[in-house]
């Protein structure tokens, strides 16, 4: 008899021990918090999501390759449930959502900001001229989204810049 938990097949495991359903044997998670190989990951035993990013270790380890120890294994600055959402690699420093910003209903500007990183939005009206509309945005490692008034201004563009 075979069994999925969280999209890991444990059923190579069947006489094994996995008191906390996360995917991982438990004589492979030895609690350290110091990621070895896939049968040494360091997460803990009896919690199924070890780091609290929101995957289980199994799915971590097994499907993503990540750590489950850490919630942004490749440190760049992204969590990595939320590099997963987006389409980007949790274990490539190099494949970040960075340069994702967007412009909704004129008024709500969204833009990916990673951790402890400082931005600032600018605006402009003719895509020459540059104003700082805000700054001192410390990005969190996910989706910081603000809302500008565009009255009296028919045409208005904004981006974002790191400082």
């Amino acid at each position: 008899m075979q069994r999925i938990v969280g999209a890991v097949d444990v059923g190579a495991y069947e006489n094994i021990s996995d008191i906390d359903h996360d995917g991982l044997p438990d004589i492979y998670e030895t609690g350290t918090e110091i990621y070895v190989s896939a049968t040494s990951t360091g997460s803990k035993p009896n919690v199924a999501d070890s780091d609290g990013d929101g995957i289980l270790d199994g799915v971590e380890v097994n499907i993503h390759g990540t750590n489950p120890n850490l919630t942004d294994s490749d440190a760049d600055g992204f969590d990595d449930l939320f590099e997963i959402n987006t389409g980007f690699s949790p274990i490539s420093a190099t494949s970040t959502p960075d340069a994702l910003s967007t412009i909704r209903t004129a008024v709500e500007f969204r833009f990916n900001a990673a951790n402890g990183v400082n931005y600032r939005i600018e605006g402009s009206t003719d895509l020459q001229n540059w104003d700082t509309i805000e700054t001192g945005i410390i990005g969190a490692g996910g989706v910081v989204t603000r809302f500008y008034s565009t009255e009296n201004q028919p045409k208005r563009y904004f981006r974002v810049k790191r400082n």
